[in-house]
């Protein structure tokens, strides 16, 4: 379960750092459009790009799922999906993970802000534009740093329910499991003990043919 977890964490991380990659592009593209060197037809080729990536934004946020369960995504705005590991062999052993909301049109989504009126065909909203991503970008590093905590927490509770199957295993083995030194000399010891007796035997049928040949 820890594994099949952790899998899960990486499958999320692993499209959060495209959302994050494709932030960063935008606010490359609005710092650009921000200069005074750049024409409106200009500004309108670079809006282009940066429309174009938000829209590949919610197509990943919308189409990255774990066994069915699209993640990323929420019904309810300001709410985190919420999912429950069973690691342990008791009821009560288990770990929550939550992950955010990755749109980009409301606040309480894991980048923090609502960029969807954003646009940089003019040097006064591509400024306004790189405020927003700024604090899109930073909401998604935080809660990228949370699924990398995931991540080693997971690996470290693996690693410890690894310790406990084999220790477990030990500890049965050496109350039902045989002891093999101690049943090969038991063996040992009775087939002595048993050939000791079938020489004495043989021994003793031989005395008694020797005084019926003297009596003869």
């Amino acid at each position: 379960n820890a594994n099949d977890a952790m899998s899960m964490v990486q499958t999320i991380e692993g499209a959060s750092k495209e959302i994050g990659n494709m932030l960063v592009r935008m606010r490359e593209l609005a710092v650009q459009s921000a200069s005074g060197t750049y024409s409106d037809t200009d500004r309108a080729a670079l809006d282009s790009e940066y429309q174009a990536l938000e829209t590949e934004i919610g197509r990943i946020q919308a189409n990255t799922q774990w066994n069915g369960q699209a993640l990323m995504t929420n019904a309810t705005a300001g709410t985190a999906n919420t999912v429950d590991i069973q690691i342990g062999a008791s009821a009560s052993q288990t770990m929550t993970l939550t992950f955010k909301d990755w749109g980009v049109d409301h606040a309480s989504a894991a980048i923090g802000v609502d960029i969807t009126g954003e646009d940089i065909t003019s040097a006064s909203n591509a400024t306004s534009a790189i405020t927003a991503l700024d604090t899109a970008i930073n909401g998604a590093t935080a809660e990228q740093a949370k699924y990398g905590a995931y991540i080693s927490r997971l690996q470290y509770a693996a690693d410890n329910l690894s310790n406990v199957a084999t220790n477990t295993d030990q500890s049965r083995s050496r109350i039902q499991d045989a002891d093999y030194a101690v049943e090969t000399t038991a063996l040992a010891r009775t087939q002595i003990i048993a050939q000791a007796s079938t020489a004495m035997l043989a021994q003793a049928n031989q005395v008694k043919q020797t005084v019926l040949a003297l009596l003869q």
